[in-house]
């Protein structure tokens, strides 16, 4: 009996769909293998030819899975551990050294498989050298190679948008760890197609996924990250993080690198700190924090280090100089007493400000002659 995912073809051949291939190993090692007899083609087509081409060699299920969405696919049965295994093994051999040399439409039907193995759990996770982020970073930073035809655009920015959407899910929201970085890496390597995603065709690109919390993929939600995403605002990708780390506290940005976080905390450092760790990128970052005192943090992330100048409840204002490091992030540093002596610098005053101090405030547009030492904007919420 045929999958729902399966078409005959015209000589009456099966077409595997992704449920398919995914259970399959040999039946995706066959399909792949097939694939890897093209090359791109750097002549010029028209786009019904580019097409009949791109049926005949993906097959019409995984055609049509590809222009049209997801609709008649069941993971309900997931495939026994060996099967698993191969599968894994295949797609990341051909991510890693194949894909490359496919042509447009084969790169966009492999991150297509990657996405669905996701889906049908063929990795344990998303974490880890083991984990499926670093495969769908992998195949997302492989996928334009500057041949993708106009028509095409819609299709691939939409795939392309639903793969970020599941990495932006799935990644730690704290520190920065490798699945943040990939995640990062792939997401920039594709923003430029992302203005192209069609909003009707990544609901029905939708239909299959599903959320860190099991729940059918929002499309507005895929949209919502990708806008983040073309808008390179860290700022904004923070804000996404601690709203859903910390929806006690009130979060909102003074400037384009300056956040305010307040909430019901007495230490401020500590909370300034978390906040930084999620602005991404390595830029100039800081944070004010504020609590149920009149004491307050400002911490400050300049190239590798951390600027904290506190001032606590009796008005005294302190300054203290942290090295950073991939190693030593300032949450560790905030927790962790013994590092944060080992990490910090050697002034011989906490009370006077040093001139990298300076720099980084000024970097930050903070001026410290006032206090509060920065103004919420009226818009703030």
């Amino acid at each position: 009996m045929r999958r729902p995912d399966e078409t005959a073809s015209p000589g009456g051949v099966d077409s595997p769909g992704p449920a398919a291939l995914i259970t399959d190993p040999r039946l995706l090692d066959l399909w792949l293998s097939a694939l890897s007899g093209l090359r791109r083609d750097t002549g010029d087509k028209d786009w019904s030819a580019y097409l009949d081409d791109a049926k005949a060699s993906l097959g019409p299920a995984m055609f049509h899975f590809a222009l049209d969405g997801g609709s008649g696919v069941d993971y309900s049965r997931g495939p026994a551990e060996r099967e698993r295994r191969g599968v894994r093994r295949r797609l990341e051999s051909s991510v890693a050294t194949e894909m490359p040399e496919y042509p447009a439409f084969g790169r966009l039907a492999v991150l297509i498989l990657v996405l669905c193995a996701v889906q049908a759990e063929i990795w344990d996770g998303p974490l880890g050298d083991q984990g499926w982020i670093r495969v769908v970073s992998a195949a997302l930073g492989q996928l334009d190679q500057g041949d993708i035809p106009e028509r095409l655009n819609g299709s691939v920015a939409s795939w392309a948008a639903v793969a970020a959407y599941l990495m932006h899910e799935h990644r730690p929201t704290t520190g920065r760890t490798a699945e943040v970085l990939w995640y990062e890496e792939a997401a920039n390597s594709v923003s430029h197609l992302f203005p192209e995603a069609d909003a009707q065709l990544l609901a029905s690109l939708a239909v299959p996924f599903t959320n860190k919390n099991g729940y059918p993929v929002d499309p507005d939600a895929v949209t919502r990250v990708i806008g983040m995403v073309v808008q390179a605002d860290p700022l904004s990708e923070a804000i996404d993080i601690l709203e859903a780390n910390r929806p006690a506290w009130r979060v909102h940005k003074h400037s384009g690198v300056l956040l305010h976080v307040h909430g019901e905390f007495r230490g401020t450092f500590l909370p300034a700190a978390e906040a930084l760790d999620a602005v991404p990128g390595t830029g100039t970052a800081a944070v004010y924090a504020t609590g149920t005192t009149a004491a307050w943090t400002i911490a400050v992330r300049d190239e590798d280090s951390l600027i904290r100048v506190e001032k606590n409840q009796a008005g005294q204002v302190t300054w203290q100089h942290y090295g950073l490091s991939s190693l030593i992030g300032p949450t560790g540093i905030a927790r962790d007493h013994e590092l944060a002596n080992r990490a910090r610098k050697k002034y011989r005053r906490l009370d006077q400000p040093f001139p990298t101090a300076l720099e980084a405030l000024a970097k930050a547009g903070i001026d410290l002659s006032g206090d509060p030492p920065s103004h919420c904007p009226p818009d703030a919420s």
